[in-house]
């Protein structure tokens, strides 16, 4: 999945580590509007650990995407366009589903935590502006079709670099809806956890912090 599996390691419980922050999430239970803890809950939560000390701390996995020149989100940045809320519901999913959950556990069935752009950038394909326009200046129809264009184009390269092909509905699909490509992109960074085919290798603190799966 796309989506954050921990939290930077000043933040993670001392005793019990990933185990333990995935019980205290979920023991943070949901929020009155929404089935997850909020987004400041879980900072709030965070600095019960450790004090934050930047406003937007990163974990080793996401600094190494940094340096490839991908954009990530903070865990643990609750302000506009952060990832907290969203690191939250992540967090309180993986503790409900009680699956193994990779680098931790790698076993059948395990969820491993995927980077769309990350796996865009390790093909050398286009990672930026092919979601919906955020900036009220590029809502447009003529921004819009280039952006769907751009999402047809990845497919392609995509299909032509693996060797998998989608079906036309699957492929209009993909290329109508950014969530739908997403979700396609990240089967190969499950793919690559399971057969040892990871484009970085796991950060040494991965006990701790988790890795970022993008294949080869």
């Amino acid at each position: 999945i796309d989506a954050p599996l921990s939290l930077p390691a000043l933040h993670v419980p001392a005793h019990g580590g990933h185990a333990q922050l995935l019980a205290d999430v979920l023991a943070l239970g949901p929020a009155n509007d929404r089935p997850f803890p909020r987004g400041t809950d879980l900072v709030d939560l965070a600095a019960r650990n450790a004090p934050l000390q930047s406003k937007k701390p990163t974990r080793q996995t996401e600094k190494e995407w940094q340096r490839q020149g991908v954009n990530v989100r903070s865990t643990l940045w609750a302000g506009p366009r952060g990832g907290a809320a969203f690191t939250a519901a992540s967090l309180m999913l993986l503790a409900r589903a009680r699956r193994p959950v990779w680098p931790w556990k790698d076993a059948p069935g395990m969820i491993v935590e995927a980077f769309p752009a990350g796996q865009l950038r390790a093909w050398g394909l286009p990672h930026t502006s092919y979601g919906p326009p955020s900036r009220p200046e590029h809502k447009t129809e003529a921004e819009r079709r280039i952006r769907r264009d751009r999402r047809r184009t990845i497919l392609k390269e995509v299909a032509a670099r693996t060797g998998v092909s989608v079906s036309r509905v699957f492929e209009d699909t993909m290329t109508d809806c950014t969530d739908a490509l997403d979700a396609y992109l990240a089967v190969f960074g499950a793919r690559a956890a399971a057969n040892r085919t990871l484009k970085l290798d796991k950060p040494a603190n991965w006990k701790t912090e988790g890795a970022i799966a993008v294949h080869a």
